[in-house]
């Protein structure tokens, strides 16, 4: 990891007095490289433990985010739909989203008054508690913006680029029943990413609809200070930016060059993308972004080693025309944002660049799914079957269902005609169970495959103790594949995480397109001593005609341990 021979060799070339610039600053890049390299492994040490490499994604939606990342772990939030009139009325709109109540909330059952100053604060009242500190948010970024009493709080995100200068208020009600932990959505390369680099590495997504280099730059310290120790950001802006000609490409350029410097500050790595090629603005504004995208090569290009440009422009478009068309079932009907397949085909742009820069191996991660829970080490299932073994399970020969449903585990159709064969496919290391999709009439009909994880006896019970989910599945074929979902459920529903809480159909897998899922969920607080159980949840559909096949190798729960 750390060459500090290489950057020793440097600095004794330096002796001789005849270098140049160029030297002096590649000694200086090599030791700031070894001096990083260093602190990584210091920390590693003074906390006892194996850090995991720290991937960080920043920008607009294109890179999305899904649970507010500033919330304490299994934290969560109670999920809500309230249109922001005035808030977001107009110009302004986009400049609040995702307004969740925080997840230790006492209750969702009530409404709050979320205002503005009409100088970029914020001040929230939960059910006439009282209005919280005002909170500035003129930065853009994620806030918690407390209530009167302390307790009830507001997650939000901000566009820095839309606020409001205008004293108004939005009344805010109808929350969700149970707070819940999001990933991203199916149609995010980000999250494909996350699914493709696996368990050994921490992918931590930033990204806010709507957001411009401007904002990024207001708000990166944001995450950098939250996230701490980094290996490498990947930053992803500028199309909302709509650069109209070649001038205003170069003053993006140069907006988003000085960002790159700052970024390369915190990290061993910044993967600098290209923008993604994009129909639903004119033609000067997509040649625009080309030429951006351009400059932004040939930064990296001269860097010294820190900045890798990576581009999924070649990956997007269609490859039968010269006209920038997009590649057919890639895009969705807007002609900027991506549908899981183009997610996917973004995603193979950087993967591998970041795997070798990082040095992650791909691992098919034997050892897991194989022990059984311990309290000692907290290694091991809490689950009684990961690996979706042997039979005896419930639902075959009623709802569609066919084939041997595993131990412990049950299969059922919540509605219509779709039919979900179960069978048994071999493996290298272990087998796999394989569920083929077909017969829907309907977009809505799906199958749930379930199995639960019962919490085991342990000094001073479950509560203020952590669990997450860990997903090892193939999508081996997807035609119109609408629902494709992962839940880990509490005991009386209490809280849940998710993975994939998409809406955007998967097409277009087969063969050499088939996307593997390796997966670790935030942890999940367990939340009360009432909480004995967690139910694990996936849940396929097809739209009318469609039809899939996932393979499952294992789907596990374990504890997680600050």
């Amino acid at each position: 990891m750390i060459n500090m021979k290489e950057a020793i060799l440097r600095l004794k070339n330096l002796g001789n007095n005849r270098y140049r610039e160029s030297d002096v600053s590649a000694a200086i890049n090599q030791l700031n490289v070894v001096v990083k390299d260093v602190a990584a492994l210091t920390y590693g040490m003074t906390n006892a433990t194996v850090r995991p490499t720290k991937v960080c994604l920043i920008g607009d939606s294109l890179t999305g985010s899904g649970t507010n990342p500033i919330l304490p772990p299994g934290t969560g939030a109670y999920l809500n739909a309230t249109v922001l009139t005035n808030l977001n009325g107009g110009a302004y709109a986009g400049w609040i989203s995702q307004q969740e109540l925080i997840g230790s909330a006492s209750s969702p059952s009530f409404s709050g008054v979320l205002k503005t100053d009409g100088l970029g604060n914020l001040s929230w009242n939960y059910n006439a508690e009282g209005f919280g500190e005002w909170i500035d948010v003129s930065t853009g970024g994620f806030f918690v913006i407390p209530s009167g009493g302390g307790v009830n709080n507001l997650c939000v995100k901000i566009v820095k680029a839309r606020q409001n200068p205008n004293a108004v208020q939005d009344t805010i009600s109808s929350f969700a029943a149970f707070p819940s932990v999001l990933t991203g959505g199916g149609n995010l390369y980000s999250e494909f990413l996350k699914d493709d680099i696996g368990f050994a590495c921490s992918v931590k997504t930033w990204g806010i609809s709507g957001d411009t280099a401007d904002g990024v730059a207001s708000r990166y310290m944001q995450m950098v200070n939250y996230e701490g120790q980094i290996d490498a950001i990947v930053l992803l802006i500028g199309t909302n930016d709509q650069p109209a000609n070649t001038a205003a490409a170069i003053d993006l350029y140069e907006k988003v060059s000085l960002l790159v410097d700052q970024l390369a500050e915190h990290c061993k790595v910044v993967f600098v993308g290209g923008t993604f090629p994009r129909t639903d603005v004119s033609a000067g504004i997509q040649s625009a972004l080309l030429f951006y995208s351009d400059l932004l090569q040939e930064k990296c290009r001269k860097s010294s080693g820190n900045l890798v440009y990576w581009d999924a422009y070649s990956y997007l478009a269609d490859p039968a025309t010269t006209t920038g068309a997009l590649k057919s079932s890639a895009y969705h009907t807007d002609n900027l944002h991506l549908m899981p397949y183009g997610a996917w085909l973004a995603k193979n742009a950087l993967a591998d660049q970041l795997r070798l820069a990082l040095n992650i191996a791909k691992n098919d991660y034997p050892r897991r799914g194989f022990v059984a829970y311990s309290e000692a080490t907290g290694a091991g299932s809490l689950n009684a079957n990961p690996l979706y073994l042997g039979s005896g399970g419930t639902g075959s020969g009623s709802n569609g269902v066919t084939g041997v449903v595993p131990a412990g585990c049950s299969a059922v159709r919540n509605a219509g005609t779709q039919t979900m064969a179960i069978s048994t496919v071999s493996g290298i290391s272990q087998n796999q169970l394989r569920l083929t999709i077909a017969g829907s009439t309907t977009a809505n009909d799906y199958h749930e495959f379930s199995q639960n994880a019962f919490l085991p006896a342990v000094t001073g019970g479950w509560s203020n103790r952590y669990v997450v989910f860990e997903l090892d599945m193939t999508i081996e074929e997807a035609n119109l594949l609408n629902t494709l979902q992962f839940a880990l459920v509490a005991t009386g529903t209490k809280n849940i995480s998710y993975w994939n809480q998409g809406s955007r159909a998967f097409s277009n897998f087969s063969g050499a397109q088939a996307h593997r899922i390796t997966f670790r969920s935030e942890p999940m607080l367990v939340r009360d001593p009432t909480i004995t159980a967690y139910n694990m949840r996936l849940r396929v559909g097809c739209g009318s005609g469609g039809s899939a096949i996932v393979r499952i190798a294992r789907m596990e729960v374990m504890e997680w341990r600050p």
